[in-house]
């Protein structure tokens, strides 16, 4: 008996180890990666205290300023890339590429890329960024 308590002990350690880890509560991994696509502005975050903080809190807003990023790494917006502002109007164009999004007229920005978010690293002191989310 006590022979089968020890095997059945060893197939549930092993049953358990085999099973996967839940990943939930893991942060995100961004990349810098071209996801092509439409994108709405979603989301803002002005000038957190410490500088290339990308997990500062973004402010949820309205706003009608979309990009286009094209499968030969160009982008173009119907407002100004430059600035973290929800208006339109002032259209900007750029690539992007390893990371780094280029718009004539402006200082190089970082981005971030994963799932269904782009989010552009505006220079300021501090952070500021731009979240959009893909909507086609």
């Amino acid at each position: 008996m006590n022979l089968m308590k020890k095997a059945l002990f060893l197939l549930l350690v092993l049953v358990i180890g085999t099973l996967p880890a839940c990943k939930k509560d893991q942060p995100h991994n961004p990349g810098t990666g071209i996801i092509h696509g439409t994108y709405k502005l979603t989301g803002i975050c002005y000038g957190s205290d410490v500088p290339g903080d990308w997990n500062a809190p973004f402010t949820d807003v309205t706003s009608e300023k979309t990009i286009i990023i094209k499968t030969d790494g160009t982008i173009t917006c119907n407002g100004d890339l430059c600035y973290t502002e929800t208006s339109t109007g002032t259209a900007t164009s750029g690539t992007i590429s390893n990371g780094i999004l280029t718009v004539n007229n402006c200082s190089e920005m970082q981005y971030k890329a994963y799932g269904k978010l782009f989010i552009i690293g505006h220079g300021c002191i501090g952070v500021c960024k731009s979240r959009f989310e893909k909507i086609n």
